[in-house]
């Protein structure tokens, strides 16, 4: 090498060096910050965020059921219409108060109605089990329904009561087996915050993914994998058929996810599929997708890792429930 050349190198080697250290100097702040401000890896606050401290387990029918209430003792009264609601813990309401729940609303906002026009009193059972599937759906109504003399079943189907072995307990337990497994495999891992950080982004995106592809295809998949869905649909001509009997009006409303709530939804298949079923087995059916079309996801759940709908998001769901039961009690439809 040439003086020259040297003399040309070397700026060159100092713009290369201050590069590096300036790269290294940010990875070293970005790990610090890390390191002041970092919880709890997010995979281990899961089941804290998931439990739900109020619930109570009644004995119903030989069972113990986890239910807002043990059934309503009291005989149906003159000039009283009484709704009961089926579903998981979406119907329950995990997460918010009982008053908060749309149960409550949609009674609320009924009676209010109802006040004003001089008509019927309204009450309500709520009989949401949470993490149930519909066979325990079954189970309760049986116990519940004749004593309650329902003039409305509403059966509430979240997308994942169709969908086998998708319960948030197991997804909790595989998730936070697979990254307790990715922590004891890569010390990187275990030592750099910042590596952390954007590992477990990949990983929430990947089993977010994962999640979503089961649900899809628990509905429109194999024959394997939209098992539990052709049981549903049996458990749920059971209950329009058991409502009929007891001379009751049958609905069937599905909520969705609430997760990407776009206008190319993940799991609009999912839902047209429901809706399908809703409509060959002439159900009143409602979706409460395009109320939630639109809203940030985040804003309407429990917590950051608990998608149940807060009270927001059981308001939204409860205007488009008490909409359609009003114009059916005035229309007679």
């Amino acid at each position: 090498m040439t003086p020259n050349q040297g003399k040309l190198a070397r700026p060159a080697v100092f713009r290369v060096t201050a590069l590096a250290l300036s790269v290294l100097l940010v990875l070293g702040f970005a790990e610090v910050f890390f390191w002041l401000f970092w919880s709890e890896p997010w995979y281990e606050r899961l089941p804290e965020q998931q439990i739900q401290r109020s619930q109570s387990a009644f004995e119903v029918g030989g069972r113990e059921f986890v239910i807002r209430h043990p059934p309503l003792g009291l005989s149906k009264l003159p000039d009283t219409r009484r709704i009961l609601f089926v579903g998981d813990s979406f119907t329950y309401g995990s997460g918010v108060r009982e008053v908060d729940t749309f149960v409550s609303l949609i009674t609320a906002k009924l009676n209010e109605e109802s006040q004003r026009n001089g008509g019927p009193l309204y009450e309500s059972f709520n009989a949401g089990i949470p993490a149930s599937m519909t066979s325990d759906w079954i189970h309760l109504f049986d116990s519940v329904a004749e004593g309650f003399e329902p003039d409305w079943v509403v059966v509430v189907f979240f997308l994942r009561d169709g969908v086998e072995g998708v319960t948030s307990l197991g997804q909790i337990t595989r998730i936070r087996n697979e990254m307790a497994k990715l922590s004891g495999d890569s010390p990187l891992y275990r030592y750099s915050r910042l590596w952390r950080y954007f590992v477990d982004r990949d990983a929430q995106a990947r089993l977010s993914d994962e999640y979503l592809g089961r649900l899809r295809n628990g509905y429109i998949g194999n024959e394997q994998q939209t098992r539990e869905w052709r049981r549903a649909q049996a458990n749920l001509q059971y209950l329009e058929a058991e409502a009929a009997r007891l001379g009751a009006r049958f609905a069937l409303v599905i909520f969705p996810v609430l997760f990407e709530l776009r206008e190319d939804y993940p799991l609009e298949a999912a839902v047209d599929e429901i809706l399908r079923f809703g409509n060959e087995e002439r159900m009143k059916t409602l979706s409460l997708l395009p109320a939630f079309r639109g809203r940030s996801a985040p804003e309407l759940w429990v917590s950051p890792l608990d998608q149940h709908p807060n009270a927001e998001g059981h308001t939204i769901a409860a205007q488009a429930v008490f909409e359609m039961l009003s114009a059916s009690e005035h229309s007679g439809d």
